[in-house]
């Protein structure tokens, strides 16, 4: 496994108690980072943030539902407070949703994903940028999938939601790159 210098940086990861965002915070501790692991699972959140402090990271838990401008909001501001900063930002939290045609797509499904896709990764943003500028710069990293540049039956939420995210990331891209905030997706 290749390292990285994350010493003195602080890291916020989104659904980063399973998954693809375990694995992120899990490596980001490893090389030196403070992770706060979010994540809407208190279960499997609290145990990550564990982990990694019996392997002698740092770490703290923050419940929070992506989909909800103020629970992101106040996630970054615990991030500062525990931690002084935000360095790194990987918007990993997201659900599948329901498998259906457009003509039969259920809303309440379309809503779920969206929030928590692809509104989860715009009030990410909102709040972890100007942590970020604040701190004199910094990376995000939206976790978007293949469907972000195909298209897919039955998964037309989940199959918008990532072209907007791969979409989104691309205009802060633009706007914050001169201002040292590096943005991508993948």
């Amino acid at each position: 496994m290749p390292t990285y210098d994350y010493k003195d940086k602080v890291a916020i990861v989104t659904g980063g108690g399973s998954g693809i965002g375990e694995a992120v915070a899990l490596t980001l501790a490893a090389n030196g980072a403070s992770v706060v692991v979010a994540d809407w699972d208190a279960a499997g959140g609290e145990r990550v943030a564990k982990e990694i402090e019996a392997a002698g990271g740092t770490a703290l838990f923050v419940e929070v539902d992506v989909s909800k401008a103020s629970e992101v909001e106040t996630m970054v501001q615990a991030a500062i407070d525990e931690f002084g900063a935000v360095h790194v930002a990987v918007n990993n939290a997201g659900i599948g949703g329901p498998m259906a045609t457009v003509g039969e797509y259920p809303l309440d499904g379309w809503e779920k994903v969206i929030g928590i896709n692809l509104d989860g990764v715009f009030f990410g943003m909102r709040y972890q940028i100007p942590a970020m500028l604040e701190a004199g710069g910094g990376s995000i990293i939206n976790i978007a999938s293949i469907l972000g540049n195909v298209g897919f039956a039955n998964a037309s939420a989940y199959t918008a939601a990532k072209h907007g995210v791969v979409g989104l990331s691309k205009v802060a891209a633009i706007e914050y790159a001169a201002r040292g905030i590096r943005v991508n997706s993948v």
